[in-house]
């Protein structure tokens, strides 16, 4: 054995110091064994302190050998007879006191000395290992043994960690695993949790070291670049990962999950979906290894990831890679469109990265998917990705085959999920076609969610019921029960199809329910449930009529037949839900019979059918509304806007209000009214105002408001009818009952973000922002507008200019508009959104005149051209079913205008 000791550690040999703790084990042997001689030979010098003194009496000799203050010793030798393993247990307890004290230059040149003596004594080490020692290294002095230096090592990597040197740590691990040193699964784990914990201001030793750590400096592997990531530390993490990988060591999830994790906290979005991507490969690898296929194969499969031989003829830890699990794909996609949305993440961090890197990260993930990579089936948050890229401009680099150009982003990844589908339709045809047959199909089939997510992404999406109607079967075909198509499966064809306006799919879907509906027992809200889809399939089937109008497009002129076999139905339960409520009122409602839903709010609720209703049946209506949700909340107020029930809307709404507050005694846990049912009331409000208003004939103008507002503005009658007040007008009980709405939304939301971050039902208890919509109705209710004809923008325009030059040569500034208004206008101001062309005039303050420029949200698509708005509201961008032509009609009066010019 080769043994050096520093000046510092030897000087101190009188306590426990770490040469004495190796002297002290030594002579412990010696008289275990019987004779000190046995241990020492005087024929052999050692080199010590010069002011040291030997243990038992001994001194040593100084000798003048390099860096000034070694010395050596005349007492010898350690003999043959003591254990390797001994000694490395003593060294070891030499390196934990050294890093324990602080001594960690003393702790370097212990393990060095070891290294250096196992290294110039061993045959088997690689060229890259068996380095020549740097010139600041100390010479060993002992010669012979073969004592392993893992044992130090790993007491020496295992000191820096728990003193703070986590820098140091990893380039030790790294520097292992460089010299082919089997390291410790355990002890990489730590080290790399260790450096991706630490940031850029980790902790660093404060005292000078005079030994170099051992080795050669980090370096990349083949295939990474330093530039991809910024943090050093996290950047000698992954060095020590693909290390590991280089020198067959085991790879666990614990160390991916927090590599994943300090590149997601740190923006590397783009690296966290190549080491998802460098996952997959590795697992493909070792199941076509294991699949009997060679490992020269394999690697020419494998491009662009070759495989390159490694040269540590060790046991086999290549293929020891933890498996690609799904949970690092969601965390992926949850970063990926928190960016693109501009939103933060779940646990309220925000997002650093830019967009065009989360697209880039997005494409390596789809080209997985295309590629059929993805080792597992549940595929449905990708799916879901894929398919609500927003529109925008741009090409990005994406996988052809084994060549990456740049590509059209929405085009690619619509083309990703059309191939899907055509392998899923080509598996129907029996035999299946050969499309089916040419892909390599790796990966498991897709599972119930995944189709439903493809079905989602066939009808809202590419507009194609007979696809749609093919991905059906082929899940009703497959002989797993566990992808038969269930109520799911129906939600979203009945939802979707009601956005595409077709009611006939949606009568399908429900005489198919209604015939194979099943129910866990025979309750009485089981009864109504069974009742509802009954009459809305009748209500349906009167409202379809005969046939299809002429001239219609492909999408609504497409075959669906719902082919689900009966065998498939029995083993899969279809049992109701809440959804499927919900579903069906907007069915109806879209459908053109809202009034359907006054009957559906009756059989849910009966005690509102009694003008005096008890307290106990209060409670029970409050905590059946809980149970309900706010989905079908603001479900049944949109089908009771449209059906004209101001009366029942505002009774629900107050029904609601307190259910809100109930939901905290739920199982299910808390929920808030959503900002679209807001919206909705404060619609109906706007509607209200404006009713009652009668033209007269000819060149009256005059124009009669109604008195009453009946069965509805309840809070402000009951006090008017205390103090014997006159009753309010319609558009005043409006207006009061709409400001009312507008600050209970604003403290609502106040208080859900206080909540929202201290409790777990973090995402049912937020709250969103207010849209455009939401402000289109409060102006609607407010705004103070004139007689609205269907002009261009550009004569919108013309009167604003003509408004700013009277002020500027008269100083008059014409109607000024309310107070409600102008705070309706800062609170549009503060959201970020523009301010509409018809308030943009002198007499708005110019602090909320001022532009600014607005950047369109990514999650939602851009509205095509030829939909104008009017000039006294925001731009309200659709986003949920077709386009339909309404309101102004600018498009058609500019045709009109150049034809009449042409002629």
């Amino acid at each position: 054995m080769q043994g050096i000791w520093s000046r510092s550690a030897w000087k101190f040999c009188n306590t426990r110091t770490p040469v004495k703790v190796v002297s002290q084990s030594l002579l412990n042997l010696d008289r275990q064994g019987g004779h000190p001689s046995r241990f020492l030979d005087a024929s052999r010098t050692r080199s010590y302190s010069a002011t040291s003194t030997l243990v038992d009496g001994v001194r040593p000799h100084v000798s003048s050998q390099a860096m000034g203050f070694q010395a050596t010793f005349d007492g010898g030798t350690i003999s043959k007879h003591i254990s390797p393993n001994d000694v490395s247990r003593a060294s070891a307890q030499a390196v934990r006191i050294a890093c324990k004290q602080g001594m960690i230059p003393e702790a370097f040149a212990i393990v060095k000395s070891i290294h250096q003596a196992f290294h110039a004594s061993s045959t088997t080490l690689t060229a890259e290992s068996s380095t020549p020692p740097t010139a600041t290294s100390l010479h060993p002095l002992l010669t012979g043994g073969n004592v392993s230096p893992r044992l130090a090592s790993h007491a020496l990597l295992h000191g820096l960690i728990r003193s703070g040197h986590t820098e140091k740590a990893g380039e030790l691990a790294y520097s292992l695993l460089q010299r082919g040193t089997l390291v410790r699964t355990k002890s990489l784990e730590h080290a790399i949790g260790h450096l991706c914990s630490s940031g850029p201001g980790a902790a660093t030793s404060n005292h000078e070291t005079p030994v170099e750590p051992y080795g050669r400096p980090p370096k990349w592997t083949k295939g990474a670049s330093p530039q991809l990531v910024e943090n050093a530390c996290t950047r000698l993490a992954l060095q020590i990962f693909f290390a590991a990988k280089q020198h067959k060591q085991q790879r666990t999830k614990q160390m991916l999950q927090s590599l994943i994790d300090a590149c997601l906290l740190q923006g590397e979005i783009l690296v966290v979906s190549i080491l998802f991507a460098f996952l997959i490969k590795q697992w493909q690898v070792r199941q076509a290894i294991e699949g009997g296929k060679t490992k020269v194969d394999v690697a020419a499969e494998m491009d662009p990831f070759p495989i390159e031989k490694s040269n540590w003829e060790g046991p086999d830890h290549d293929y020891h890679y933890p498996y690609p699990d799904r949970s690092f794909m969601t965390q992926t996609l949850s970063y990926i469109d928190a960016s693109l949305c501009n939103k933060s993440m779940r646990d309220g961090s925000s997002v650093t990265t830019d967009q065009d890197t989360s697209v880039q990260a997005l494409l390596i993930l789809a080209n997985l998917l295309d590629e059929r990579l993805i080792p597992f089936e549940e595929v449905a948050i990708l799916i879901r990705a894929l398919h609500a890229y927003p529109a925008a401009l741009g090409k990005l680099y994406a996988r052809r085959g084994r060549i990456w150009r740049k590509e059209n982003v929405q085009l690619y990844l619509q083309g990703v999920l059309d191939r899907l589908i055509d392998e899923v339709i080509a598996s129907n045809k029996d035999p299946p076609d050969i499309r089916c047959k040419a892909r390599n199909r790796l990966r498991m089939p897709l599972d119930r969610v995944s189709y439903n997510a493809l079905l989602h992404y066939t009808l809202r999406h590419r507009m194609s019921p007979s696809r749609a109607d093919a991905i059906i079967h082929h899940m009703a075909k497959r002989r797993d029960t566990s992808c038969h198509p269930n109520i799911s499966t129906l939600n979203t064809l009945m939802r979707d199809a009601t956005l595409l306006q077709r009611n006939d799919i949606v009568l399908k879907t429900l005489e198919f329910l209604k015939s194979n509906l099943s129910y866990l027992d025979s309750s009485q809200e089981v009864a109504v449930y069974d009742r509802i889809i009954r009459d809305i399939a009748n209500t349906s089937s009167r409202v379809i009529g005969a046939g299809l109008k002429p001239k219609q497009p492909q999408y609504m002129t497409e075959h669906f037949e719902l082919r689900i076999p009966q065998a498939s139905t029995r083993r899969v339960r279809l049992n109701m839900n809440a959804d499927t409520l919900n579903i069906c009122i907007s069915s109806v409602t879209a459908a053109g019979s809202p009034e359907a839903a006054t009957e559906i709010l009756f059989l849910l609720f009966p005690e509102l059918r009694s003008k005096r209703r008890k307290m106990e049946s209060r409670k029970q209506v409050v905590m059946r509304a809980a149970r309900l949700g706010p989905r079908f909340i603001t479900t049944m107020l949109n089908a009771l806007s449209k059906a004209g029930r101001t009366d029942l809307a505002e009774k629900l709404w107050f029904i609601a209000r307190e259910a809100e507050t109930q939901s905290c005694n739920l199982a299910l846990g808390p929920w808030c009214l959503p900002m679209e049912a807001y919206t909705v009331m404060l619609q109906i409000y706007a509607k209200e105002s404006k009713k009652g208003s009668s033209c007269g004939t000819g060149d009256s103008t005059s124009a009669k408001m109604r008195v009453d507002s009946l069965g509805w503005g309840y809070p402000f009658r009951r006090v008017q009818r205390k103090l014997g007040q006159s009753a309010f007008t319609r558009r005043e009980a409006a207006r009061r009952m709409g400001w009312l709405l507008l600050k209970s939304f604003y403290d609502a939301r106040a208080q859900t973000q206080e909540v929202a971050t201290t409790s777990k039902h973090s995402e049912r208890m937020a709250l969103k922002a207010p849209d455009s919509r939401f402000f289109n109705a409060a102006l609607k209710l407010f705004g103070v507008f004139g007689r609205q004809n269907k002009r261009p923008p550009s004569y919108w325009h013309r009167l604003i200019r003509r408004a700013e030059k009277m002020y500027i040569s008269t100083g008059h500034l014409g109607p000024k508009p309310n107070s409600a208004t102008l705070q309706i206008l800062a609170a549009i101001r503060n959201e970020g959104l523009p301010i509409p062309a018809l308030f943009s005039r002198p007499a708005i303050p110019s602090s909320l005149n001022a532009p600014q420029s607005v950047t369109h949200d990514l999650s939602v698509p851009l509205k095509p051209a030829r939909y104008d708005e009017p000039p006294h509201s925001l731009p309200a961008f659709k986003t949920r079913g077709v386009h339909v032509s309404k309101g102004w009609k600018v498009g058609r009066l500019r045709r009109v205008h150049r034809s009449r010019k042409q002629s």
